[in-house]
């Protein structure tokens, strides 16, 4: 009889293990899926801020431009106003 109880007991304790083996193993898969959603946020996100950042440059890239021209406009003003000052003298 003790041996039945032995051996019964091992088999509830080989169950226990088991059924607490499985809670962990669908808590661990549980984690695995909320980390792949976040990583697949982190690089929905990562992809908007690059989208953003292309737009930023482009935005720099049109300012760049106009600052050219008005620097080419100011130039061209000086040299109008130096070219009036020199007939005004005359």
């Amino acid at each position: 009889a003790l041996a039945i109880m032995d051996k019964n007991t091992v088999e509830y304790m080989i169950d226990e293990m088991r059924a607490e083996i499985r809670q962990k193993d669908r808590s661990l898969q549980q984690k695995d899926a909320a980390l792949r959603q976040k990583d697949t946020a982190l690089r929905q996100k990562d992809t908007a801020l690059q989208q953003r950042d292309i737009a930023l440059q482009q935005k720099d890239n049109i300012l760049q431009q106009k600052d050219n021209a008005l620097q080419q406009k100011d130039a061209l003003i000086r040299e109008l106003q130096t070219r009036l000052m020199q007939f005004e003298q005359k």
